[in-house]
C-alpha cells in the first residue's frame, strides 16, 4: 500500500485505496497511525460513502489508544472529545448508542482516577487537598455513584483537618463539618 497509494493520487483509485490503507493500521492494532489515516481519509473524502464510518474509526482508534485509568488521563480525554466530536458530526448514526457507551466508560476511567488521588491525599493526611478534589468530583462528575462515599470523605476530612487545626480555628472549621453534614443531609 505504501507504494501504490502514492501512484494512484489524483485517480479514483484513490478513496478506495486511502480507506484499505488506513484499515490496515487499524488491523495490525497501530491505532495511532490508523486514527491518523482515517481522519486525512474523511478529510479527502468528506462526501464518500464511507466518510462517517472512517470518522468513526477514527475516534474508535482514540477510544483503544486510551490507558488505564491510573496512567496519564491525555489520550481519555482526547479519546472522549473524539468520540463526541464524532457524535456532533452523525448524530443520526447507528452508532450513536455504541459511543455514548464509550464515553461513559472513559468518563468512569477519569473518575476512578480523580478519586484515586482524592484517596491518596486521604491518606496521607492532607486533608485540605483531599477535601478540594473530592468537591471537583462531584463537580465534574454530577451523576456518580459514589456520591454518598464521597460526601462521607469530605466530612471526615473537614472533620480531621478542624481536629489538626490550631486552637483559634477549630471552633469555626467544626462548624464548617456540621454545616457540611447538613447540606449533605438535605440533598
Amino acid at each position: 500500500f505504501d507504494k501504490i497509494i502514492v501512484m494512484v493520487k489524483g485517480t479514483d483509485r484513490e478513496e478506495p485505496l486511502s480507506y484499505y490503507y488506513a484499515q490496515c493500521y487499524y488491523n495490525q492494532k497501530d491505532y495511532f497511525l490508523a486514527n491518523y489515516y482515517f481522519r486525512s481519509y474523511h478529510r479527502k473524502f468528506p462526501y464518500s460513502a464511507r466518510a462517517d464510518e472512517s470518522y468513526f474509526l477514527a475516534a474508535l482508534c482514540k477510544y483503544k489508544e486510551s490507558s488505564t485509568y491510573s496512567l496519564d488521563p491525555t489520550p481519555t480525554t482526547e479519546a472522549i472529545n473524539e468520540i463526541q466530536s464524532f457524535i456532533n458530526l452523525y448524530p443520526n448514526s447507528d452508532k450513536v448508542p455504541e459511543c455514548n457507551a464509550y464515553i461513559d466508560e472513559l468518563r468512569a476511567k477519569l473518575e476512578k482516577k480523580d478519586y484515586e488521588i482524592a484517596m491518596m491525599y486521604y491518606r496521607m493526611e492532607e486533608y485540605k487537598a483531599a477535601i478540594v478534589c473530592f468537591e471537583n468530583i462531584l463537580k465534574d462528575f454530577p451523576d456518580t455513584k459514589k456520591r454518598e462515599e464521597i460526601y462521607y470523605n469530605i466530612i471526615s476530612s473537614k472533620y480531621e483537618y478542624a481536629k489538626s487545626s490550631i486552637y483559634e480555628k477549630r471552633v469555626e472549621r467544626y462548624k464548617e463539618v456540621v454545616d457540611f453534614y447538613y447540606k449533605f443531609e438535605t440533598t
